[in-house]
């Protein structure tokens, strides 16, 4: 049926690429319409803000799982690039696609090559669902595949000692690890400067 990966999925490569209208954009899912067929793909939940609108035209590059229950599941990324670092996250003992999809959904595929080839498992361990055993595996595992695709790592990680002080600082106003993890995952990637990320991150902090 396919190649067998972690946690009990199956992965075939039956659906590739879908393109469609656009109709539906929930957090971590959306909807797309291809010649009367809807289609849900599960999508890093930071694509909210990033989709076109309902409507529109949009095209993943996907992967498609069948799990446990034999059940589809139709995983989408708007480039090849974090599509393929998905396919690596999952070649990783104990991490499944939906893990995967948290852990990219924290960080933007060109942050996490860097990430992994530094050995920063503090970045990876922010996604939602991830201990430090497991980032601790992700990065010792994919590091050499990583410098041997040559994955972008231009991007480098001064930004992640700004969360960090987003951290102390949600800390220190007395909220849970739980919610700041999560929120971090929320905050627009297009902010940069600390006080910006900080802001946005009080706006949607739960």
């Amino acid at each position: 049926m396919g190649k067998k990966a972690s946690m009990g999925y199956n992965t075939s490569q039956m659906i590739s690429g879908l393109s469609g209208k656009i109709v539906a954009n929930r957090e971590g899912e959306a909807e797309v319409e291809v010649g009367g067929v809807c289609f849900k793909v599960f999508v890093p939940r930071r694509y909210s803000k990033q989709l076109p609108k309902l409507g529109t035209g949009v095209r993943f590059y996907t992967c498609l799982y069948l799990n446990r229950e034999e059940t589809a599941e139709l995983f989408g990324f708007l480039t090849e690039e974090e599509l393929g670092m998905f396919k690596m996250l999952v070649t990783v003992s104990g991490v499944g696609p939906k893990m995967a999809l948290n852990i990219l959904s924290s960080t933007a595929p060109d942050r996490l090559a860097t990430a992994i080839t530094q050995g920063r498992a503090d970045i990876i361990e922010k996604a939602q669902g991830v201990g430090k055993k497991t980032a601790m595996r992700i990065a010792l595992d994919l590091k050499d595949k990583i410098k041997a695709k040559k994955i972008n790592l231009s991007l480098g990680l001064e930004e992640s000692g700004a969360d960090e002080e987003i951290i102390e600082a949600l800390s220190a106003l007395g909220y849970k690890r739980s919610a700041i993890k999560e929120v971090l995952e929320k905050i627009d990637p297009k902010l940069i400067k600390l006080g910006d990320r900080l802001k946005d991150a009080l706006k949607k902090i739960k």
